[in-house]
């Protein structure tokens, strides 16, 4: 690739919102680039669920299929980073950490978000298998087993009811003002048989399975005792990769999960031109979801591509 390239839409993020994007432009024949740093959020996954006729699939390998189809219309795949961007009269100018500028009448932003998780002794090593966040990704490969989840405000309380549908050995670990807030959501637990403590969790502890990596096998409670234990849930803070749309000047909306860029329907932000699509604009999206916004993005850049002539 040149030093300078113009393209008719560039795509920051590599993700199934990003390349769904440049796959449906770039079957409307638009030159499309898609640009991405390699650093997927479900990296430490073993299998993706939920994705109609691709469960189980690992998230490697999704993405290796949907690049190879999204190269197959043209698409320019950049492996780089974006440094800094700028609007300018013909859209906006992108200079990477390579020192390449492109340039494109339209941009599109699905950079996803960053999981910030507590400061748990243990829980780096068990994340994505035995330490997980969301019940629809990887519930049922935990059904069944001797589960905690730690519930640090209202919201995980509607977490575990989800979760007590999935087994039936659950602990709820909360804090004095969460049982004293949420005193009907707690009898609805306690009514389908979950165990409530008024705890904290001070650390992970595992055991190395057959093939020697490390699994679930308590949580150490600040008291001293241990839950024996296979799956424990817990909410990290969701944090988008927002720091280019914000640069260039999109508005924010206040969510549960704090603030996030706000886009229209076909996923237009509040500047002309800058679109986004994935978890960078909505932090509940699974991947087909963003997948799906990823393709009604796609269309509406090539339609305002097409309507400026």
């Amino acid at each position: 690739m040149n030093q300078k390239s113009n393209f008719d839409a560039v795509i920051v993020g590599a993700g199934l919102a990003g390349l769904s994007a440049a796959m449906v432009a770039a079957r409307i024949r638009l030159r499309v680039a898609v640009v991405d740093a390699g650093e997927p959020r479900n990296a430490a996954a073993e299998h993706s669920q939920g994705f109609i006729t691709r469960d189980g699939e690992s998230p490697a390998e999704l993405l290796r299929t949907a690049r190879a189809e999204v190269a197959d219309y043209g698409v320019q795949l950049v492996s780089d980073s974006v440094q800094s961007g700028t609007r300018v009269e013909s859209g906006f100018e992108l200079k990477l950490a390579s020192g390449t500028a492109l340039s494109a009448s339209q941009l599109v932003v699905a950079t996803g978000i960053r999981d910030v998780l507590p400061e748990l002794p243990g829980l780096r090593e068990l994340w994505a298998r035995d330490a997980i966040i969301c019940p629809f990704c990887h519930g049922w490969e935990a059904r069944d087993s001797a589960t905690v989840l730690w519930a640090g405000t209202a919201m995980d309380l509607h977490k575990a009811l989800i979760v007590s549908q999935l087994t039936g050995n659950l602990t709820v670990l909360l804090e004095q003002a969460v049982l004293d807030a949420e005193e009907q959501q707690l009898t609805t637990l306690r009514n389908r048989g979950v165990r409530v403590l008024v705890a904290e969790a001070s650390a992970l502890q595992s055991k190395k399975d057959s093939q020697g990596r490390p699994r679930l096998s308590g949580v150490a409670l600040a008291g001293g005792e241990v839950l024996a234990a296979d799956t424990f849930y817990l909410s990290g803070q969701m944090q988008p990769r927002d720091e280019l749309l914000l640069s260039l000047g999109a508005r924010t909306k206040q969510t549960p999960f704090g603030p996030f860029v706000e886009v229209d329907a076909s996923g237009l932000s509040s500047v002309p031109g800058l679109w986004a699509a994935g978890n960078v604009v909505d932090p509940g999206a699974q991947l087909i979801h963003a997948a799906s916004q990823g393709y009604r993005v796609g269309a509406a850049v090539a339609m305002a591509h097409i309507s400026r002539g």
